[in-house]
């Protein structure tokens, strides 16, 4: 089975990260590496994370050097930190995955198995559900083969480098971003539902009016 690391940015995720850890401990395919970039946190993710860090060999916490307000860039700059402890160890792929997301235990060994089936594919993922009232829902349906979410991106190396990783934009839609790169490189994007995510946050887009909406995603392109 392809070697596999695993990149996080977490900012003030105490109430999520020893989920996170617990699900990624109990892959039946574990990352080679994993660490975990801690953005300036002022609760105690860091502590919890640091914990976690001495059960697990393959993961590695470190402090993001330097403060900034919290931005998606901020979170792009932690991830190209994380990127770079990895950079030189040996793997066939690079994943993010968010605090806030919980995948099942075969997850990556399913998603390994699902792109080595099609060489193109150089950014995958899982079908990302959220919580509504009427149960799960995949607000994101039918933009399978040109989206992942950023919370479960899941790069062939060779096309993560190819695209030079994220694009750090204040507004954000760098996984967006990201997904357009890779298929002006000749790259397949592709969702698979086959594969289920569970996003425990929801969006939070629920304060901003259409119009700052509309004006955020105006920035991202």
């Amino acid at each position: 089975m392809p070697h596999y690391h695993l990149i996080t940015s977490c900012r003030n995720e105490a109430v999520y990260v020893d989920g996170l850890v617990d699900c990624i401990a109990a892959q039946t395919v574990r990352p080679a590496r994993w660490v975990i970039v801690d953005d300036g946190s002022d609760d105690d993710t860091f502590a919890r994370c640091t914990a976690r860090s001495k059960e697990l060999p393959f993961l590695e916490v470190v402090r993001m050097p330097g403060e900034r307000p919290r931005t998606f860039s901020s979170k792009v700059f932690a991830l190209q930190h994380a990127y770079e402890q990895v950079r030189s160890a040996d793997a066939e792929y690079v994943g993010v995955i968010d605090a806030d997301i919980r995948v099942e235990p075969f997850y990556y060994e399913g998603l390994i198995h699902l792109m080595k089936s099609d060489a193109r594919v150089g950014l995958g993922g899982g079908t990302v559900m959220e919580r509504c009232a009427g149960g799960l829902t995949n607000t994101r349906e039918g933009s399978e083969d040109f989206h992942v979410p950023g919370g479960v991106h899941f790069f062939r190396r060779e096309c993560f480098e190819q695209i030079g990783g994220y694009v750090p934009i204040e507004a954000g839609g760098e996984d967006t971003i990201a997904a357009v790169m890779a298929m002006m490189r000749g790259w397949k994007v592709r969702a698979f539902a086959e594969l289920k995510a569970l996003h425990l946050r929801p969006e939070g887009v629920g304060s901003a009016n259409v119009l700052v909406r509309g004006m955020n995603w105006g920035r991202r392109v």
